[in-house]
């Protein structure tokens, strides 16, 4: 048997104190790396570029604008000049008749400065021009002509036949049609059926089938643009997402920064 001593207490028995535990440290979240916006693959060239198979029998390059009088256009015309202007006219087409080319058009040239304000001189000097195959000159002259009588026929006729020996076959067409409403005439129509309008119904449903391709091709492009712009928007908005929930975690779980189970 154990004995008792009175007055004697029990010592408590020890308390462990627990450890407090460290302050936990927010976790850094890296930021992310953002990848690069991948480029929209190229699209293909059609066979837009491709060269129409036109005939150019007869085309040739143009020449330089030769130093013709063209009269003031300023000049007030008086009877004498209409006069001496219609003499050296019927002058000049003897010439021209004749195969005289350079006295024909030394002879248009003073009607012109008699009359600068003759669309028929123009047009018939345009005439002479085109003999020669001059078509740049040819356009000069016959514009000049339309630009004083829009319904002269021979103005139009033969500044779309100039066109047409440059190659621009849907202007020389639309010039040739002009002429033909004026005043029509088989040969010209003839051209127009045969080799003019072929070749500018050629040019135009290229440029139609290019004109297509480019709208094709500007939408298909507008397409990927949003495409790509609504993918960073959705990927920016997983990343906050992602963070937002690091965060959170890195705080213990509880608002505040309180780790879970404490109050």
């Amino acid at each position: 048997y154990q004995r008792r001593v009175r007055g004697a207490k029990i010592p408590p028995k020890p308390t462990t104190h627990k450890e407090e535990e460290p302050t936990r440290e927010e976790p850094k979240v890296p930021e992310p790396t953002p990848e690069p916006t991948p480029e929209p693959e190229p699209m293909e060239e059609s066979s837009e570029e491709e060269e129409v198979e036109v005939d150019n029998t007869g085309v040739i390059e143009g020449e330089q604008l030769m130093e013709l009088p063209m009269g003031d256009s300023n000049k007030e015309v008086g009877e004498e000049d209409m006069d001496k202007s219609s003499s050296l006219r019927g002058q000049a087409m003897c010439a021209m008749g004749d195969g005289n080319t350079d006295e024909a058009m030394k002879l248009f040239g003073e009607a012109i400065g008699c009359n600068p304000h003759s669309a028929v001189l123009f047009a018939k000097r345009a005439q002479l021009l085109l003999r020669i195959k001059k078509p740049v000159n040819v356009i000069r002259d016959a514009d000049r002509a339309l630009s004083l009588n829009p319904d002269n026929a021979l103005a139009h006729k033969c500044k779309g036949k100039a066109l047409r020996l440059l190659g621009k076959w849907e202007e020389s067409a639309l010039a040739l049609a002009a002429g033909q409403k004026c005043d029509y005439d088989d040969d010209t129509q003839e051209l127009l059926k045969t080799i003019v309008r072929p070749n500018a119904e050629k040019l135009r449903q290229a440029r139609l089938k290019k004109e297509s391709s480019r709208r094709e091709r500007a939408h298909k492009e507008k397409l990927e643009r949003i495409r790509s712009a609504k993918e960073a928007r959705q990927k920016a908005y997983e990343e906050e997402k992602e963070r937002e929930k690091a965060e959170f975690e890195g705080m213990g779980g509880m608002p505040g920064g309180m780790p879970g189970g404490m109050g």
